[in-house]
């Protein structure tokens, strides 16, 4: 008896993926349930984030295509009937939370890819003592040469990150690294090391009371911690003069707290959209700047403070502003067009980085 013959499975086109076309457009697509019933993909932008409608195709995608976009590194994420979700053929990926797609400019913008020298990112584990003991992580960038020019020393910078994100923020999604081989290669900037610390801490670390102050955990593992584990590896500049401290949002207010507090360990102090700044804390910690803000100027080589102009911590930072120039401290503060994000932080640190450890 003859046997019935299968038909073979038809091949599925393999999904493709969303992407930037001609014009700056970003085309959107993504595969949803049959069922679904509405898709949307919300586009985080240096103003703030922005819905797109998608439409169902008759091969089951769902697509739409935006305006011409400025060119810059987006997030965003997909909504299918209300759940949102990552672009699920798109490896790209901010901390778990939303994906990520790249708009270069023309000419390219600091934060594009360019053919020049890369510097190389370091990543280490260590334990921190004075957290109780508990294992941290902290990410690296050395410049271009660093491994050729093997006497020379190096100026560093310690970058903070903000709440919910960790010590591959500012590579992974604020392209520091990528920001620092374009103007060093330009001439815009030295040449210096980077430090990226992990920002968050325990509550209460093992051996320690619960903290009574804001930021002090994290203050002791910069400082008891971090920093000797980088001048035991690196060969940086270990004075004062050549240490900068910088960070975004909650990074801002460890900034200022820290920085404020320890003007013998840091000469460059720039908070960027800087979350609340205990300032009571502050000159708890350090008085002279309230009896002695000349101390403060004669120390301080720049105080850089930045926020955007729809930012929902700019009163706080206007507070901030307003605090120091009633103790009489020099500094410069900068409102810019946009919100809390990472569009404008890369901007930032642009921004700084041209500036540090200029003589």
């Amino acid at each position: 008896m003859a046997m019935a013959q299968t038909a073979p499975a038809a091949k599925s086109s393999p999904p493709r993926p969303s992407q930037v076309i001609e014009g700056n457009r970003i085309v959107w697509r993504v595969s949803a349930p049959a069922e679904a019933k509405a898709v949307q993909v919300t586009v985080y932008q240096l103003t703030g984030p922005k819905a797109f409608d998608l439409h169902r195709g008759s091969d089951g995608v769902w697509s739409a295509a935006t305006e011409p976009m400025q060119p810059d590194l987006y997030e965003y994420h997909f909504t299918i009937d209300g759940v949102n979700c990552l672009d699920p053929v798109n490896p790209w990926i901010k901390d778990r939370s939303n994906s990520l797609i790249l708009v270069r400019g023309d000419p390219s913008n600091v934060w594009d890819d360019r053919p020049v020298p890369h510097g190389v990112i370091h990543i280490h584990y260590y334990e921190s003592r004075s957290l109780g003991g508990i294992t941290r992580r902290l990410h690296v960038y050395t410049p271009p040469g660093y491994q050729a020019n093997g006497d020379d020393r190096y100026p560093v910078l310690y970058l903070l990150h903000g709440s919910g994100d960790d010590d591959a923020g500012w590579t992974d999604v604020g392209r520091a690294n990528v920001i620092f081989d374009n103007l060093i290669h330009d001439g815009k900037a030295k040449p210096f090391i980077c430090v990226m610390p992990f920002g968050h801490t325990p509550n209460a670390a093992p051996g320690h009371a619960a903290p009574g102050k804001v930021g002090e955990p994290f203050e002791r593992d910069l400082l008891e911690d971090v920093m000797p584990l980088i001048k035991s590896h690196y060969r940086i500049c270990t004075d004062q003069p050549h240490t900068a401290l910088a960070g975004l949002s909650m990074g801002g207010s460890q900034t200022l707290r820290t920085g404020l507090s320890h003007l013998d360990r840091f000469a460059w102090l720039c908070p960027m959209s800087a979350g609340h700044a205990p300032t009571e804390e502050i000159l708890d910690a350090a008085p002279q700047l309230k009896s002695d803000p000349q101390f403060a100027n004669e120390h301080i080589k720049l105080f850089w403070m930045a926020c955007g102009d729809s930012d929902r911590l700019l009163s706080g930072n206007q507070e901030t502003d307003q605090w120091l120039t009633s103790l009489g401290i020099h500094h410069e503060f900068h409102v810019t067009p946009g919100v809390h994000t990472w569009p404008i932080w890369r901007r930032y640190l642009a921004d700084i980085s041209v500036k540090l450890f200029r003589d």
